[in-house]
């Protein structure tokens, strides 16, 4: 915990950051939004932003207990099946299950409140475009 966020610890992240970048090549990458409270996640993005900008797909992905302030510009349809999927890769993180934004019903209910946002009466995805 806020062991990124120190700035005596960015150059490590922007160091490993650049190298998974380099190695994995990939078409979108997925950071939290930027404008996150929580000190590692938002550091975290802030560097890829740095590093990645202007070659990748870029989107901030929410966290309700550390987005107050995230605003959705891209929306994608998902089924049913896809947001089982995402609680199931949830529960693997063992030391966040009891938390109340990794409940299975806050999950399902964001997809459709973001949906509903999107003005689509299904399940969405939402996204912050950092880089298209």
């Amino acid at each position: 915990v806020r062991f990124f966020g120190t700035e005596e610890n960015r150059d490590l992240l922007r160091q490993v950051t650049t190298k998974a970048i380099q190695d994995f090549r990939p078409d979108i990458i997925f950071i939290p939004a930027l404008r996150e409270t929580f000190q590692d996640h938002s550091a975290l993005a802030e560097e890829v932003v740095r590093i990645a900008r202007g070659r990748y797909l870029i989107l901030g992905y929410e966290v309700p207990k550390h987005n107050r302030h995230f605003q959705p510009d891209v929306f994608v349809e998902v089924r049913p099946e896809d947001v089982e999927a995402k609680i199931a890769a949830l529960n693997c993180y063992s030391e966040f299950t009891t938390r109340y934004y990794f409940e299975p019903e806050g999950i399902r209910g964001l997809a459709r409140a973001r949906a509903l946002h999107a003005g689509y009466s299904g399940l969405t995805e939402a996204f912050e475009l950092y880089h298209l």
